[in-house]
């Protein structure tokens, strides 16, 4: 038992930003889509923080999504119409720290991550300045809980293995 406690998970972190950046051109479905492939973390995720930097106009009509995969159905969290909102319009630059953590949770990170914005109305464009994930995972415990299980059986064998050898050396019955 005392030995099993010596396999505890630990998560991991780790900070992946982006700067390539690039524009959200202005009332265009198109929009802007950057992809990054994401490795060596653990293979669980606790938490995501999604973080957005961009500048120019008005952020409010700005939309889309930060997926995980490049496969149909890969998870993704949305980023609604209307989601980022800094108050004021015209020329700024703002950040927003968003948590993803429920559409990634215990998902591997370990895999293409893909950012893609468009602008849904007139009134100003915007471009990305940068992004980031801010990913916790918990290592797979695989390797550990293989070892373990070795252990258990050996221990077991040798606990066999010397019952019989005291079974051999008993007297056999006694007779008078």
């Amino acid at each position: 038992m005392i030995l099993g406690l010596g396999f505890c998970a630990t998560a991991q972190a780790g900070l992946w930003t982006f700067s390539s950046g690039g524009v959200v051109y202005d009332n265009n479905p198109i929009g802007f889509t950057e992809a990054h492939v994401v490795s060596g973390e653990g293979s669980s995720i606790s938490s995501v923080i999604f973080t957005l930097t961009v500048s120019g106009g008005y952020d409010s009509d700005l939309a889309g999504y930060l997926r995980l995969g490049n496969t149909a159905g890969s998870p993704d969290y949305a980023i609604g119409f209307g989601s980022l909102t800094d108050g004021g319009n015209g020329s700024h630059t703002y950040s927003y720290a968003l948590d993803a953590s429920s559409s990634f949770y215990s998902l591997n990170p370990n895999d293409t991550w893909t950012l893609f914005l468009a602008d849904q109305s007139p009134g100003g464009q915007d471009s990305v300045v940068s992004w980031s994930l801010d990913i916790t995972a918990v290592p797979e415990m695989e390797n550990e809980a293989l070892a373990l299980f070795g252990i258990v059986v050996i221990s077991v064998m040798a606990v066999r293995r010397r019952n019989k050898l005291r079974l051999k050396k008993r007297p056999g019955p006694q007779t008078f």
